[in-house]
């Protein structure tokens, strides 16, 4: 099983306090490698270039069925960040 060291996680959101407690909290459950993005011009890319990583690494690290959802459900994603960009 893979320990919580072996994962990059993304926090993506306009609220700084947001992204420090989640960040604090990622780090109290072992998480080490932590982005973080609060720029609303580069979230989006960001999102796109972790949707591209899941779906090349869908059957060897994630499963495939939770990875089609997530690839099913971009369209959804980019309109939520477009609704709440400014």
């Amino acid at each position: 099983m893979a320990k919580p060291c072996d994962f990059k996680i993304l926090i993506c959101d306009d609220a700084v306090t947001n992204v420090m407690i989640l960040c604090r909290l990622c780090e109290s459950e072992g998480f080490d490698k932590i982005e973080t993005l609060t720029d609303p011009r580069k979230v989006m890319p960001a999102i796109e270039e972790a949707f591209e990583h899941l779906q090349a690494e869908a059957g060897k690290s994630f499963d495939p069925a939770l990875v089609q959802l997530f690839v099913d459900n971009i369209d959804k994603v980019k309109s939520i960040h477009q609704a709440y960009r400014d």
